[in-house]
């Protein structure tokens, strides 16, 4: 009898460290077999550093049967869905089709460059569909913290599954394209036998605000700041990097680009419309001790305390730039990660002991909005796709858990709410039957960045 294996090569209980493998096993055998990918990411040490340190996910599974592989899609530019693309590549040693959306392709195909990997990432346009072996993905467009976010309908011999990961619901996105509600309806209407969810937001209730409510926030923060004002954020959060530019232009002030990261995705950003840059705001940043104080608002990379990035080294006075008792740092907080609290706390503490004024969202500051959608939204999508099973992905413990209870409110069983252990993953049979036979111990790897 066919089955289907979906292997989570980070874990199905792990926020970051993305990379899930659909291993299509005809007869129930390892003969003829296929894999598809759905991306690619690194992920975060799970303990308490001085310093966020980075892991590649555990491609053990993957190398052994790295013949079988018939292509990998990405659902979007995150560093824990695409980060990890050059140390994977190059372990696995062999080349399949990479897809995208057309941002998210120009986002990872930098990274191939830069790490002289010769392969080119194919656009995977919103509304169409993909055959890759046994497998048919349709791609979905929906809101999430950066553009360019896809979910998948994943057509096999087994039956169909609903790749959802990250997303939220923001009928009021800032560059106006809304999530596609339709179609995800139209494409459920084949029988679904597995919705992969997104569940981080599962502890909150109603719906996740949009990105346009933080505007007013930027231009309060910089109407009352009379020195240098820092704005720190993932570097990718094109969102929020143009509210941040717009706010600076009402007050006349000038915008510098601080860290690699940050200077590299804005530039793409703006290359694919999704960032409206005005060269004459920007200024160098090595050349800013030719601007006042109180006209330069500097986006810098580097909040969530990574080894070596431009904010732990102004925090550590090992930067060219320099921390000043009349600074205010914004941290446009990221949702939660784990492994990254002793690393922000270590930051905001270095820059409150040099004298600089620290906006965090502990003080009660609006400052950030999630990606990720809340109860409501998760509720919509369930209903949305009908699932015969349900399989919470991109959440901790705890999130899988209030995901569970928010799907049992909803009139699923228990049996319909997989729940796997850390060494356990899901293996779907033709006749609808699902089990959890298949054991895997996985072992992340350490990134030398």
């Amino acid at each position: 009898m066919n089955k289907l294996r979906i292997v989570a090569l980070g874990s199905f209980a792990s926020v970051t460290s993305n990379l899930f493998a659909y291993h299509f096993l005809p007869d129930g055998k390892e003969n003829n077999d296929q894999i598809l990918l759905v991306d690619c990411g690194l992920g975060f040490v799970q303990e308490d550093t001085p310093e966020t340190k980075l892991v590649s996910p555990d491609v053990d599974y993957l190398i052994k049967r790295k013949n079988k592989i018939v292509g990998l899609v990405l659902t979007h530019g995150h560093e824990d869905h695409i980060g990890a693309l050059p140390e994977v590549l190059t372990q696995l040693g062999v080349s399949f089709p990479i897809w995208a959306s057309k941002l998210t392709a120009a986002m990872a195909q930098r990274k191939l460059d830069e790490a002289k990997i010769g392969q080119k990432i194919k656009i995977f346009a919103t509304g169409q569909s993909l055959s890759l072996g046994s497998f048919k993905l349709y791609s979905i467009g929906v809101t999430h913290s950066l553009p360019g976010t896809f979910h998948f309908l994943i057509e096999t011999p087994i039956g169909n599954f609903y790749h959802g990961t990250d997303f939220k619901f923001d009928l009021t996105p800032p560059d106006g394209i809304l999530p596609e509600l339709g179609r995800i309806a139209r494409l459920s209407q084949k029988p679904v036998l597995a919705l992969l969810s997104d569940c981080l937001g599962a502890e909150k209730k109603g719906y996740s605000p949009s990105e346009t409510i933080l505007n007013e926030m930027f231009k309060q923060e910089i109407a009352n700041s009379k020195g240098r004002v820092f704005i720190t954020a993932i570097s990718s959060n094109f969102y929020r990097w143009q509210r941040a530019l717009e706010a600076s232009a009402e007050f006349g002030r000038k915008v510098a680009l601080v860290g690699f990261s940050i200077r590299k995705n804005v530039k793409i950003a703006s290359e694919q419309g999704y960032v409206q840059l005005d060269r004459r705001q920007l200024v160098d940043d090595r050349k800013i001790k030719n601007i006042p104080d109180n006209k330069l608002t500097l986006l810098i990379a580097g909040g969530l305390g990574q080894a070596g990035s431009s904010l732990t080294r102004v925090a550590a006075g090992k930067h060219r730039i320099k921390v000043k008792k009349t600074d205010k740092f914004i941290f446009s907080s990221p949702d939660y990660i784990p492994g990254t609290t002793a690393s922000i706390n270590n930051l905001i503490n270095n820059l409150v002991e040099q004298g600089a004024k620290v906006i965090y969202e502990e003080l009660g500051e609006e400052l950030h909005v999630s990606g990720h959608g809340s109860r409501q939204e998760l509720a919509l999508l369930i209903n949305l796709v009908s699932a015969k099973y349900l399989l919470p992905i991109g959440g901790e413990w705890r999130h899988r858990q209030q995901y569970g209870l928010l799907a049992a409110q909803m009139g699923y069983s228990p049996s319909q709410i997989l729940l796997p252990k850390a060494a356990s993953f899901p293996t779907f049979w033709e006749n609808g039957k699902v089990d959890f036979n298949f054991q895997l111990g996985l072992k992340p790897k350490p990134l030398n960045r």
